[in-house]
């Protein structure tokens, strides 16, 4: 039987599992090396386990009974080290190398780490009132850490940073936000969501510091404050780093595959010049486009598993991204470009920093190019589709916010998400 090994026991990784189980349920002996000791859990939903609004209980996925269930072989906590290419062996710390027939790359990201002074400790690691929120353990720490302490600052104001910020306010903590952009989430969201966005959250309680550089962690023996370029002080005894996500694809490229971002690979999932090694998830790179979003992951792995189990015209062609986050308790839907591009794009806008709401859209050449909903996110549904099918529009671009009357089979003919 020809073994399939598995690096990586993330939601990519184990979702390809499932998917080529559910094509070929004894096709292959299958190994999975997690450098984590736990099942496959929802790691988009550490967030919900921090702010105390779930269990571990709750996120897990995949138990261990379940990888026994299906006669997988699963080496948790267990670091693989390099992939030797020529003999199909990958190498891993402290054991014996397995032989692969067939090898999946499925490690994820980790976390972008600004250049900080202080942030780290010689020969110990990050400073012990540092964290960043990738794993479960990094959420037991900081829950564990949160307990007693009084100040945190959160570095970076993307979905994760605000996720993490609410989470740990929830712990009774004063919380303040340092983003080096000139508004939120500025990576999903225009300038005027963004502002939206800022409001709502200044009304939760946290702190936000916009075109904010940190250049240090203060505190030698516990974290004293964030200083930032301009000179001011930020007391802490806590931060958090939330700056992105990078591909982890380090040991892919000490193993000598083609590597960008991300594990380079072709519309079948395989790396590039490979005929028996694929990736899938957050560390590959498709057409020059790293994908962290959920759907495209799902996506990615069934193509993955189609091809693997012997449907040689399966392919990828890319997917279109929607963000849906709670930002620190304040819903937001995003897709597609956040505003105009071109003289001639359509652009409807209705935009309160008071009221706390953004709704906008962006129409060219009839079709819905990005749509995005701030802290009233009725009729989500609606445009999702649209923007995933180009679907008919209604010719009053302002019915698609507004759920007036529209032309038959146009999207607001669709039911609408509740609120």
């Amino acid at each position: 039987m020809p073994r399939l090994v598995v690096i990586g026991n993330g939601m990519a990784g184990i979702r390809t599992v499932e998917e080529i189980l559910a094509r070929d349920g004894e096709g292959f002996e299958i190994t999975v090396v997690g450098d984590e000791p736990h099942g496959n859990y929802d790691r988009l939903a550490l967030s919900r386990v921090l702010s105390g609004a779930a269990e571990e209980s709750d996120i897990l996925l995949n138990g261990l009974p379940w990888y026994a269930e299906h006669g997988i072989t699963l080496l948790s906590g267990v670091r693989a080290k390099r992939i030797d290419r020529f003999a199909h062996r990958v190498r891993l710390d402290g054991r014996e190398p397995l032989r692969y027939d067939k090898l999946v790359i499925a490690t994820g990201g980790v976390p972008f780490i600004p250049d900080i002074a202080g942030m780290r400790v010689a020969d110990r690691g990050f400073h012990q009132g540092v964290f960043t929120l990738r794993t479960l353990d990094d959420t037991r720490n900081m829950i564990r850490y949160a307990r007693g302490h009084q100040r945190a600052v959160v570095i970076g104001g993307g979905p994760l940073g605000l996720e993490a910020a609410r989470g740990l306010q929830n712990h009774g903590l004063d919380i303040t936000v340092v983003h080096g952009a000139t508004h939120l989430m500025d990576q999903q969201l225009g300038a005027r969501a963004g502002l939206v966005l800022k409001h709502r959250i200044a009304g939760l309680g946290i702190g936000v510091e916009l075109g904010a550089r940190p250049v240090a962690v203060l505190g030698r023996r516990r974290v004293m404050a964030v200083r930032l370029a301009d000179g001011r002080d930020l007391p802490c005894d806590m931060v958090v780093v939330a700056a992105g996500v990078r591909p982890d694809s380090a040991m892919a490229r000490a193993s000598g595959l083609v590597v960008q971002r991300g594990v380079v690979v072709d519309d079948r999932m395989r790396a590039a010049g490979e005929r028996d090694i694929y990736a899938v998830g957050a560390c590959a790179e498709h057409r020059g486009q790293v994908y962290g979003a959920l759907a495209a992951l799902w996506e990615q792995a069934g193509v993955l598993a189609d091809h693997i189990t012997g449907a040689a015209s399966a392919a990828y062609h890319g997917s279109r991204i929607v963000t849906r986050v709670s930002a620190a308790g304040v819903d937001v839907v995003a897709m597609g470009v956040a505003e105009p591009e071109w003289p001639e794009d359509e652009y409807v806008v209705t935009s309160s920093p008071r009221l706390g709401v953004h709704r906008s859209v962006v129409v060219r050449d009839g079709r819905l190019i990005g749509a995005t909903l701030v802290g009233d996110i009725r009729g989500a549904a609606a445009l999702v589709e649209a923007f995933d099918q180009g679907l008919p529009l209604p010719e009053d671009r302002a019915d698609l916010l507004f759920d007036a009357p529209a032309a038959p089979d146009a999207v607001s003919d669709v039911p609408k998400a509740p609120r």
